[in-house]
């Protein structure tokens, strides 16, 4: 059993490192289709366009034709995994004047119940909390995180929230296969010569 279970977490540690390094669509083996979608994806980041402009170029270019619900997940999933890896370089460059995080989540009816039972938690930058549940916490999530000075993270530890706010493993569980930091790099040495 302890060996599966090994064979398990590595495993899971490899889904993580996959979506930080690599790009790919559900049932799209097409190495120019993705490069085309990627690349577009990303200039619209760069650019601020919508979903709606983006939907609008990607079914004019014919490189996918694909439901509505589909390209709204494609989207909105690699524009805020690109959005929250480049908050976690944010994060590290200014933890000395911001050394705490907030999640965030969208407290609507859409919200998922582990991703509102993680709002307001407020742990330190380096914490070994955000190396799994650091958003995105699975396909469209709207959740984020929010940087704190010192005196900010205590006034908003009041009664059971914040600093103050139990950790319960079993509530907040990202969705499963999104239990990584997109920030993190999970090759740091193992690139380096």
């Amino acid at each position: 059993m302890a060996l599966f279970y090994q064979k398990f977490i590595i495993a899971q540690t490899f889904q993580g490192l996959a979506r930080t390094k690599a790009f790919s669509i559900a049932g799209i083996s097409s190495l120019d289709t993705l490069t085309v979608v990627r690349d577009s994806l990303a200039a619209k980041l760069q650019s601020g366009q919508t979903f709606k402009e983006w939907k609008k170029d990607i079914l004019e270019s014919g490189t996918l034709d694909l439901p509505d619900h589909r390209l709204e997940n494609i989207f909105r999933t690699n524009i805020q995994g690109n959005y929250n890896r480049g908050r976690w370089d944010y994060f590290n460059r200014n933890q000395d004047a911001f050394p705490y995080l907030m999640y965030d989540a969208i407290n609507d009816t859409r919200v998922r119940p582990a991703h509102l039972a993680m709002d307001n938690i407020i742990k330190p930058v380096g914490d070994p909390f955000w190396a799994e549940h650091a958003p995105p916490n699975g396909y469209m999530c709207r959740c984020s995180l929010i940087n704190l000075t010192e005196s900010q993270a205590k006034r908003r530890s009041g009664g059971d929230n914040g600093l103050n706010k139990l950790v319960d493993l079993e509530a907040m569980q990202p969705d499963k296969g999104w239990d990584y930091n997109p920030g993190k790099d999970m090759l740091k040495g193992v690139d380096q010569p």
